[in-house]
C-alpha cells in the first residue's frame, strides 16, 4: 500500500512537472550522408542520373569508415589512373571533416582504404584534377577563410599544402576548369547563395577576379557546385545543388554558353534535375554531389551522395526558475 502510495505521489509531481514543460521530450533532427553509384545516360535529351541496375547502394556509408567512428560520408570524387579507380571523399569524424579514400578495380565494387588528409579544421569536397602530370586537389576549407591547393607526393594517399590560391572568406565547394588555355575557379561564399569566378594561367599562379562575377546571386537553387564540370553531349555543363526547400535537396545542369576572361553566360540545360532526393532509404531527404566516370563497359557512371534525415529522441529536465537564480557564493 506504501509502494502504491509512493507511486501516485511521483506520478502526480511528473505530470505537474510535465505541464509546466520542466521535463519532456525534446525531438532533434540530423543529417546522414553515405554514397551510391548511378549511370548517367540520355532520356529523350536530357542529362539524367539514376541507379545502376547491378549495385547494391550505397556503397559507402559511416560504417565503412573501419579504424574511426565516423558519422557520416559524402562529396565523392572519382579518379581513374589506369591501375585502379580512387575515390576522394568527406568522412566527419568527430564533427569535423576529413579526407578519405576507396578504391576499386571495376569503379563498382568500393574498399575503405584509409584518411588522407586532415587538419585541425573541417575538410570536404576534395576537388581532384591533373596538371603536368601531378595530380592536385583543392578541398573546402572554409574554416580557415580560404581556398588551399594539395599536391600529391605520393598518389593517391600522400599529400602536402602547396599555397592558398585565395583568402578572405568561407569559400565553399571550390571547382576548377581548364577551358581554352585558361584556367577558372567557381566558389560559393554566403551561405550557398553566390557563386564567384576566378582565373588563372595556373592552378598555383595568381587568381584574378571575373568581371562577371559574383556570375550567381542571392540564389541557393543554382549556387553552390555540385562536383566537377562535365561535357555532355558537346556541351560545358556546371552541375549545381539546389538547396531549396532544403540543404542538398537535388542536382541541376546549367550549359555554360560563354567563358572567357572577359564574358560567362550559362542556361539551364533542363527543366528536371539530374538527380533528386528518391523519398526512401538512403538517399530519401537529398542527393548534392555527382562525380562522373568511365566504367568498364563503356558506361558513364557517377559516385554520388545522397542523405536522409534522422530524428532522436530526449528527455530533458528543465530546472524552475527560483532554482536557475539561485547561486553560491
Amino acid at each position: 500500500m506504501a509502494a502504491v502510495f509512493i507511486l501516485l505521489i511521483l506520478g502526480g509531481f511528473c505530470f505537474a512537472a510535465w505541464s509546466k514543460h520542466l521535463i519532456g521530450v525534446r525531438k532533434e533532427r540530423g543529417v546522414e550522408f553515405a554514397i551510391g553509384i548511378y549511370k548517367l545516360h540520355d532520356e529523350n535529351g536530357k542529362l539524367t542520373a539514376i541507379a545502376h541496375p547491378g549495385v547494391i547502394n550505397p556503397v559507402l556509408a559511416r560504417q565503412s569508415i573501419s579504424d574511426k567512428n565516423a558519422r557520416s560520408v559524402a562529396d565523392p570524387f572519382v579518379v581513374y589512373d589506369g591501375n585502379q579507380y580512387n575515390m576522394f571523399f568527406e568522412a566527419l569524424i568527430d564533427g569535423k571533416g576529413e579526407i578519405a579514400l576507396a578504391t576499386s578495380s571495376d569503379g563498382i565494387k568500393w574498399k575503405y582504404a584509409n584518411v588522407v588528409l586532415a587538419e585541425n579544421y573541417h575538410l570536404s569536397y576534395p576537388s581532384v584534377f591533373k596538371w603536368r602530370d601531378a595530380y592536385y586537389m583543392i578541398p573546402e576549407s572554409y574554416q580557415d577563410l580560404s581556398i588551399r591547393l594539395y599536391k600529391a607526393e605520393k598518389f593517391p594517399d600522400r599529400w602536402k599544402f602547396v599555397k592558398k590560391m585565395i583568402e578572405g572568406d568561407m569559400f565553399t565547394d571550390s571547382t576548377i576548369l581548364y577551358f581554352q588555355d585558361t584556367w577558372y575557379l567557381f566558389t560559393c561564399t554566403n551561405e550557398n547563395q553566390t557563386l564567384r569566378l576566378y582565373f588563372s594561367s595556373s592552378p598555383d599562379g595568381e587568381w584574378i577576379k571575373h568581371p562577371q562575377s559574383p556570375i550567381v546571386k542571392k540564389d541557393n537553387r543554382k549556387a553552390r557546385p555540385g562536383g566537377h564540370l562535365i561535357n555532355w553531349e558537346g556541351k560545358l555543363a556546371r552541375i549545381a545543388q539546389c538547396d531549396h526547400p532544403d540543404y542538398g535537396y537535388s542536382l541541376r545542369a546549367f550549359e555554360i554558353t560563354h567563358l572567357s576572361p572577359l564574358d560567362y553566360e550559362e542556361r539551364e540545360l533542363q527543366e528536371d534535375p539530374v538527380a533528386a532526393a528518391s523519398g526512401n532509404g538512403w538517399n530519401a531527404d537529398g542527393m548534392h554531389q555527382l562525380s562522373i566516370y568511365p566504367g568498364t563497359n563503356n558506361e558513364i557512371l557517377a559516385a554520388v551522395d545522397g542523405k536522409k534525415n534522422t530524428f532522436r529522441y530526449d528527455l530533458y529536465v528543465r530546472l524552475p526558475s527560483w532554482i536557475r537564480k539561485f547561486r553560491y557564493y
